[in-house]
């Protein structure tokens, strides 16, 4: 034994199983000499490690993702008037590409498409009503003999579109921008510009109850206005349309701004009687008004 080469003894039990795939895995290398055999393989053999980090993480992703996806589904399922508010959040995207029939823009109501993109499209003859366009980009758009009834455009941006004969009619327009339009007797009424330069749009009809204003209005916040406000802050949909705030700490001084103008030491109470009704459907200004005015006889009362 004190002559032996290797002179450490290594022991490892193993069931019968085991030993029957040991002996076939010593056949395929035609070798008697288990010793020999499991020497080798425990120095020279190869050792193939797996690492499933990565693929137990993405496991536990898609089951994230698939709950998520069951729990659209069963919101879609349920349908319903809110179920409604959430897809009108979902940004409009309507492009025709030169080898495309043009697209068309069908009329719309009471909805809020913030930041859509439409290119290369037809929306003539149409009537969009109440619709809210903040920070949408209009590109090559035809709205020839279209109408705009209550429509907020804030930082909305037309390029090479053609409102020939169109009329805006109760609308808001704020930092708006129109490059290389064709406006040719498109007649403006009743609506308040702000901040947007109609120096390149000839031909408009601006002569009915339009108020221009080049600096961004102001107003003073009484202590009521200011608790008023603040019921209303948690308002989903208000919130979702910045008709009363633009962020969680700065007020849309334009539209209050407005709003004064209009119901004066009574807007208090009016959003007050506000706040415990459904201001679902009020997508722009001018919708915001309407509910304002079925709301202020028994207000004042």
């Amino acid at each position: 034994m004190a002559n032996r080469k290797r002179p450490i003894i290594l022991r490892c039990p193993v069931t019968a199983e085991e030993r029957t795939l040991i002996e076939q895995k010593m056949a395929q290398l035609q070798t008697r000499r288990i010793g020999a055999y499991l020497r080798k393989m425990a120095i020279d053999g190869y050792i193939i490690y797996v690492d499933t980090k990565d693929i137990k993480e993405m496991n536990k992703l898609l089951s994230t993702i698939g709950r998520n996806i069951n729990q659209i589904a069963k919101r879609v399922n349920a349908g319903g008037p809110s179920y409604q508010a959430d897809m009108e959040e979902i940004r409009e995207s309507l492009i025709s590409h030169k080898w495309q029939k043009k697209k068309v823009v069908k009329s719309l109501r009471c909805r809020y498409l913030a930041k859509s993109h439409v290119v290369n499209c037809s929306a003539q003859s149409q009537t969009f009503d109440f619709v809210n366009f903040r920070g949408a980009c209009f590109s090559k758009v035809n709205f020839k003999d279209a109408i705009f009834y209550g429509c907020d455009f804030w930082g909305t941006s037309f390029k090479d579109c053609s409102f020939q004969n169109v009329e805006f009619r109760d609308c808001v327009f704020m930092a708006c921008k129109f490059k290389n339009c064709n406006l040719t007797n498109a007649k403006f009424s009743y609506s308040t510009i702000v901040n947007t330069s109609l120096a390149g749009c000839h031909n408009i009809d601006i002569s009915s109850g339009v108020n221009i204003y080049n600096v961004y209005p102001t107003c003073k916040i009484s202590d009521d206005l200011e608790d008023a406000l603040q019921n209303l802050k948690g308002n989903r949909n208000l919130k979702k349309t910045k008709l009363l705030f633009i962020s969680d700490t700065k007020y849309n001084y334009l539209n209050l701004f407005l709003l004064q103008r209009r119901y004066g030491d009574y807007l208090p109470v009016l959003l007050y009687e506000l706040a415990i009704h459904s201001t679902e459907g009020i997508t722009t200004y001018r919708k915001l008004e309407r509910v304002l005015d079925k709301l202020q006889t028994p207000a004042i009362i």
